[in-house]
């Protein structure tokens, strides 16, 4: 047989819209090793990502492009007229992968006042500040106090060192929660990544899956945050996240798995973050609460950033992103708050 043109070297049939080639995909290599359906081809986004596009294979498609003309890949709803839910366009009304995009991931959101996994000693990597740092439950004058030992229980289960007589267990700190400065987001995470990296996220006008994928119907997501970003820190992991998932820590988007926050679950260390507050306050398990005026159920010192999701975020519901490594030393409005910082993100000024 003829070989594939356009560097397709596969018989991979792959789905409307979905990854046909890049680094990611292709064993490392700036490739189309993936076959669209019919209708559709493989447009070169940029090296780490390749699309199925609608419409046939033009002469001066981008599917070759180099480093020095990165053109982006155009992501469209079937059967929506082109750009409809666009903020940010490529000039012809169509949104734009960034050009220098890693790869796309889904986004999702929880708050379980749980230790951050990034807090233990022995799960990040060299640093000029030491690990994530935990939380006590006591607050004094409205400021949570931090722990000194970063190998000591977490509330939520699991071994560590008890804390002293009359002491408190590990907590996620209240103060790492969202914000925006200067109209730039910011955010504390879980991925499946090294702790204490950053990445800029671009949010996309389609929802993604946890692949990677772009997907129908998994989110309500309108794409109304399509070309602005939020810069976050990953401080936390989990055994349920997908390989391309960021778990924004939103107070209010539900416990998930553990819950640290509210109750007494069977099986954590100590009390709850929050003994008085009820857990039907804090609304689905999985999602969280759903209106803004329910952000007013909860403690007072986690309102604000629950509050956050409905007047920076416009309730978005877990919108797909492009992602990008960036140094944490250029956000120190996230490292100062995580008390983490690697030796690898110091900036020289």
């Amino acid at each position: 047989d003829p070989a594939p043109e356009n560097n397709e070297t596969a018989a991979i049939l792959v789905a409307e819209y979905a990854q046909c080639g890049g680094r990611d995909l292709c064993e490392g290599e700036d490739v189309a090793c993936g076959t669209c359906t019919e209708g559709f081809y493989c447009e070169r986004g940029n090296e780490w990502y390749h699309q199925c596009v609608p419409g046939p294979r033009s002469p001066d498609s981008n599917a070759n492009a180099t480093e020095e003309d990165p053109a982006a890949v155009v992501l469209e709803e079937e059967g929506e007229e082109p750009g409809a839910n666009a903020t940010s366009t490529d000039g012809d009304g169509n949104f734009t992968i960034p050009a220098d995009s890693e790869g796309l991931a889904q986004t999702t959101r929880f708050f379980d006042g749980c230790k951050a996994s990034c807090a233990w000693t022995g799960n990040v990597g060299p640093t000029v500040s030491g690990p994530v740092q935990s939380c006590s439950n006591e607050f004094v004058n409205g400021t949570q106090v931090r722990n000194d030992d970063p190998n000591l229980k977490s509330v939520c289960g699991g071994g560590g060192n008890d804390p002293a007589p009359g002491g408190s267990y590990a907590y996620e700190c209240t103060d790492r929660a969202p914000f925006t400065d200067s109209s730039q987001r910011y955010a504390f995470a879980a991925a499946n990544s090294k702790c204490c990296e950053c990445y800029e996220l671009t949010f996309l006008d389609t929802s993604i899956d946890g692949s990677g994928q772009p997907c129908s119907g998994c989110s309500a997501y309108d794409g109304s945050l399509a070309g602005e970003t939020v810069i976050i820190q990953v401080i936390n992991s989990g055994g349920d996240l997908g390989e391309k998932q960021f778990d924004l820590q939103i107070p209010g988007g539900g416990f998930g798995i553990f819950n640290g926050v509210a109750g007494q679950e069977s099986g954590n260390n100590g009390p709850p973050l929050f003994e008085d507050s009820d857990v039907a306050a804090w609304e689905a398990r999985y999602g969280g609460v759903t209106e803004r005026d329910q952000c007013f159920q909860l403690p007072a010192s986690v309102q604000e950033g629950c509050l956050w999701r409905f007047d920076s975020l416009n309730n978005a519901d877990n919108p797909g992103v492009s992602y990008k490594r960036v140094k944490c030393g250029y956000h120190p409005k996230l490292y100062e708050k995580s008390g983490c910082l690697l030796a690898s993100d110091v900036v020289q000024a």
